[in-house]
């Protein structure tokens, strides 16, 4: 039951987010991927409805999932075309101003595949339609999954250059790919540390700060080219040398720096053994500052942590709780294999929340995804009441001195500095589903 329940939760957001990237991707000439998102919808929303109506009499009838969503994925055969050529799919979506929402139809396969095997391991392969469901599932996950990599990173590329001030020449380029993201405190000879976002790609090492401006965006200041790179350890970081032109950045801690060096080590390696990279930016040349106006803009604001109140989950730019702006104040780096975790492990359900200080729990509709959990009163609701983003945040189970009620089962612990939540789940399996999720975005406990 609870399995399936899983199942319909999960649906119940990715029908939202289906709708949502029906009307937020646009349309032009030869680009049907509105289209495809818009026939998408239409397939998982009349799915939800027969999944509904199963959960709710599901007392004797707890084998009829297989054929249900054997039906739902004869139907995507044709539906899932924009994702078939790998080439021409990314280029499609990226056209079409598509956020990374655009790999959830590939993400939702796998989710479709793990949910059955569950299920099957609880009532073995009796279950209705298991067998035609399977292979349908793995002929689908082949036909799109070696979409997953390359689109991810090219709508992550795509974004960048929407939320990057300042760059010459385009991120997106065959064969780029982005390796690790983040802050870093940049130490030159005569200034103090200034905070850098860092990315590092296969090809070049870039690093902006913070600009102002009413768009809440990050400015360029400069880029190495990997080439002509020379690299060396220092105390919680690592040195670059590039044209007899040094600087060093310093990571918040000896994890982040280790992290750091090791990647940019084995990038360094790559660019060696491989004669085919894209070329620099256009403001990489010499290595030198892209943008000499903009030095720097000093360290960030205090971070709060806190659950923060937002109006529009779609505006990233003015979105205090994106991805960049959540490494920049709390100092940390995300990696491609951060964002893998993050798409595949999105979940939903009804929980209830506690704060610290405070004795009754609130029940709220909570969806986990883009390393966040938000908050709304029920799952028909658009706008979220609030958002926590998790990025430097501990997960456990809670402690002797959190005086939590010993006849309160299956209860979490996020925290992070001072602030603390506590949440609870009706069941044990389902406790265990959210542990598994949040773990895998948040720092070990």
């Amino acid at each position: 039951y609870y399995v399936a329940k899983e199942l319909l939760t999960t649906e119940r957001t990715y029908v939202k987010d289906l709708h949502l990237l029906s009307r937020t991707t646009s349309q032009s000439e030869g680009n049907d991927v509105s289209k495809v998102f818009s026939a998408l919808y239409q397939l998982h929303a009349a799915f939800l409805e027969e999944l509904e109506y199963r959960v709710k009499h599901w007392e004797g009838r707890q084998t009829r999932l297989g054929d249900l969503l054997l039906g739902l994925l004869d139907q995507l055969n044709e539906a899932l075309g924009v994702y078939r050529e790998t080439t021409a799919s990314v280029e499609a979506l990226v056209q079409s101003g598509c956020p990374m929402g655009g790999v959830d139809p590939v993400v939702r396969l796998l989710r479709y595949r793990m949910l059955m095997a569950r299920f099957v391991s609880l009532y073995g392969d009796s279950v209705t339609g298991y067998s035609g469901c399977v292979r349908a599932l793995d002929a689908l996950a082949e036909s799109v999954g070696g979409l997953l990599e390359p689109l991810s990173n090219a709508l992550r590329l795509a974004e960048l250059q929407r939320e990057l001030l300042g760059l010459d020449g385009p991120l997106l380029a065959a064969g780029r790919y982005l390796l690790r993201e983040g802050c870093l405190s940049r130490v030159g000879r005569s200034k103090s540390p200034q905070n850098r976002l860092v990315f590092l790609f296969n090809d070049c090492l870039l690093y902006s700060g913070k600009g102002v401006s009413s768009s809440n965006q990050f400015r360029i200041h400069g880029c190495y080219p990997l080439r002509s790179l020379r690299l060396s350890r220092s105390d919680l970081g690592f040195t670059v040398e590039v044209d007899d032109k040094t600087t060093t950045f310093v990571a918040s801690c000896p994890r982040e720096g280790d992290a750091w060096f090791a990647d940019l080590t084995a990038a360094l390696e790559a660019v060696v053994s491989d004669a085919e990279r894209p070329l620099p930016l256009a403001t990489a040349t010499n290595g030198r500052t892209a943008r000499k106006s903009c030095e720097s803009l000093g360290p960030p604001d205090e971070e709060e942590g806190g659950s923060l109140a937002t109006s529009s989950a779609t505006d990233n730019l003015l979105n205090p709780n994106s991805s960049l702006h959540v490494c920049w104040t709390r100092g940390l780096s995300l990696t491609y294999t951060d964002y893998y975790k993050s798409a595949v492990n999105q979940i939903s359900g009804f929980l209830l929340r506690k704060f610290k200080n405070t004795h009754g729990w609130q029940k709220l509709w909570v969806v986990f995804a883009n390393f966040s959990l938000y908050f709304f009163k029920g799952h028909q609701e658009d706008v979220p009441l609030a958002s926590l983003p998790l990025l430097g945040y501990k997960v456990s189970l809670p402690g002797p001195d959190d005086n939590i009620r010993g006849d309160h089962d299956y209860v979490f612990k996020l925290f992070y500095k001072t602030h603390v939540y506590f949440f609870r789940v009706e069941s044990e399996y389902t406790f265990s589903r959210w542990m598994a999720c949040l773990s895998s975005c948040t720092s070990p406990s």
